[in-house]
Parts: C-alpha cells; structure tokens; sequence
C-alpha cells in the first residue's frame, strides 16, 4: 500500500470513529465543580438567583422571560440569540442551595443543577455546582466533546466570577 492510500485510510477511520463517538457516548451526564472565590457569599449568591441578569452573564441568552413564581421557585423560559430556548425552574432549597432544573429545551438537554454556596469568611466562599443532565442532541452533544463536557457548568462559573467582580 502506498502512502497515500494508507493517509486517506488512516483519515477515513479518524472521521468514521468522530461521528460514531458520541452514540457510543451515554445521553446521562453526572458532574461536579467547586470553586473558591474571592467574593462574599452574599454576592455570589444574589447572582446566582437572580433571574434577570442571565441576559448580562450568559452572552447566548438574548431574553428571559417569566412564567412563573412562587415564595421559593421560579419558572422561566431563556431564549438564545440564534432562536434556541430553555424552559428552566430556580428552586431554593435552602438557605445556602438551590436547584435549577432545565426543564425543557428545543435542543433535547434536561436535567438538573444543585447549587451549594459556603461562606468562608474574609469575603470568600466557595460554590459547588453539580450537574445531572440528559442530551440528546447528536449535534451538541459531539460540540461537547470536543469543548469537554465540563464546559458547561465551568462558563457559569467563569460567569459567576466575572459578576461578582463586576460588583466590587
């Protein structure tokens, strides 16, 4: 076999095994991340629960709006600049977590969120956020490979940092 023939084989087989790796992926995803930040808990936490600054802190999200409240949940739909749209709910759970469950999505991602925020004293603290998704998009769900599928929840993170820095 020439060089050539065994270039194109070997480059046929790398194609072949990057569009077959996400179904061989499981639609469950299960995460964890924690971060010390040098920002009181107060502010991470008012970040982190208000729904109206999604618009400021995820650049993809083009409006929110409101569907429903209660003393400790809110029901909302966020849509993308390109058309996409989440169905989510913010439930607090306690005085230092919460959850946002992704209820429904135009691009099959569901699943949960838990939000944990310790108060570390001297201004700091640190958050934990684990997620529980399920994806079913072949076409996210091969993006987020390649990006890590971690990538996620590290950009709320990096979101929540750059608020809350915003804020001194």
């Amino acid at each position: 076999m020439n060089v050539k023939k065994y270039i194109l084989a070997v480059l046929a087989i790398g194609v072949s095994c990057f569009f077959v790796w996400p179904w061989l992926e499981s639609n469950d995803y299960n995460s964890k991340r924690e971060q010390e930040l040098n920002t009181p808990a107060a502010t991470v936490w008012k970040y982190t629960n208000d729904v109206g600054n999604i618009v400021s802190r995820i650049p993809e999200i083009a409006n929110v709006q409101l569907l429903d409240s209660t003393a400790t949940s809110l029901k909302f739909k966020a849509t993308t600049h390109s058309g996409q749209w989440l169905v989510l709910q913010s439930v607090l759970t306690s005085d230092t977590t919460r959850d946002l469950n992704f209820l429904n999505s135009s691009f099959g991602y569901t699943g949960t969120w838990h939000y944990t925020i310790r108060d570390m004293g001297n201004d700091q603290c640190k958050i934990f956020v684990i997620e529980k998704s399920h994806l079913k998009n072949f076409w996210l769900k091969l993006l987020l490979l390649i990006a890590g599928r971690d990538i996620l929840v590290e950009e709320e993170i990096r979101g929540i940092q750059w608020m809350a820095k915003e804020d001194q």
